[in-house]
């Protein structure tokens, strides 16, 4: 154990050094063969040949021997690796499960604030109407739904997470809630009709979708089929994984978009329609408008990944 060095004893009756221990004498054992085990460069046991025999062992007994003690100190280093390694994924999975509760709490925090400023603007909304102020009202309840369509992705968003995935929101699940939501704010005023394929997009970029959903089926509401009038809009998602490309078509069969009102509607400030771009350019696409023979129709490419 001290030197490292294997010891060999030919025939231990007749050596000064050492003493035979009873278990020895009562199997007869006389040649005796030690080589240390090495784990990581420390010495953690020998491994022993005996024999009756006296001078039994030579020079390729010894090699053999400590080849079998290199086998043993290899097992021994992947036990303590094994251990150590699971001992480490223990502290990790720890902090981990730390991280995530600290996640679901801001998440849920979130949550809640959402909620509030959905309450907050529905307050300021009834006021505006009840002071006959409708164009205030108007912009109130667009807002609304903008905050409804990010909470929407916030709820989908901590769904992932719970599920134990985290790497983004199915955007055609998403698109769903958002649509059933709209469908209960417009109360029933617009039929939908969609076309979704499933795809992944991270947070952000799914809550930019979602908010131009919401901006397009608005205008569809309000320009679209006015007071009064009911239609349809068909909301399309088609994902094509191998080119890595999605393209959003939003489109309604009511009045269309007149030249005049656009210019009117852009010389009045156009936010909804400044907010379409920046969201379009958000996702590294642009406004595609077609021309259907009614109504309005709005594609818009983006890729998946940025």
């Amino acid at each position: 154990m001290q030197t490292g060095q294997p010891v060999l004893i030919d025939d231990i009756r007749n050596h000064a050094e050492f003493r035979i221990h009873p278990v020895i004498a009562e199997h007869g054992i006389v040649a005796l063969l030690n080589v240390p085990i090495r784990v990581n460069g420390n010495i953690s046991g020998v491994l022993e040949a005996d024999s009756r025999e006296a001078g039994h062992f030579d020079d390729l007994d010894i090699e053999f021997l400590e080849a079998m003690a290199d086998r043993i100190a290899g097992a021994l280093q992947r036990q303590r690796a094994i251990a150590q390694a699971e001992m480490t994924a223990a502290e990790v999975a720890v902090r981990v499960e730390r991280q995530g509760m600290l996640l679901r709490e801001l998440q849920h925090r979130a949550k809640n604030n959402f909620a509030l400023v959905a309450a907050m603007l529905a307050r300021e909304r009834r006021t505006a109407m009840g002071e006959q102020d409708a164009r205030a009202a108007d912009r109130l309840g667009r807002l609304m739904q903008r905050v409804t369509a990010i909470a929407l992705a916030q709820d989908r968003l901590c769904g992932a997470e719970s599920s134990g995935d985290g790497t983004g929101t199915d955007l055609s699940d998403y698109l769903q809630a958002l649509i059933g939501s709209l469908d209960l704010s417009l109360g029933g005023k617009i039929v939908f009709e969609t076309e979704l394929d499933s795809c992944m997009l991270p947070f952000d970029r799914a809550v930019a979708v979602g908010l131009v959903v919401n901006e397009l089926v608005t205008n569809a509401a309000k320009h679209a089929y006015p007071e009064g009038e009911e239609g349809i809009v068909r909301i399309e998602l088609n994902a094509d994984e191998v080119r890595a490309e999605a393209a959003l078509r939003v489109a309604d069969e009511g009045r269309g978009t007149d030249p005049a009102i656009l210019a009117a509607r852009q010389a009045g400030g156009g936010q909804g329609l400044e907010l379409l771009r920046h969201l379009a350019r958000q996702l590294g696409g642009e406004v595609e408008q077609g021309t259907p023979e009614r109504g309005t129709s709005i594609t818009i490419r983006f890729p998946l990944v940025v």
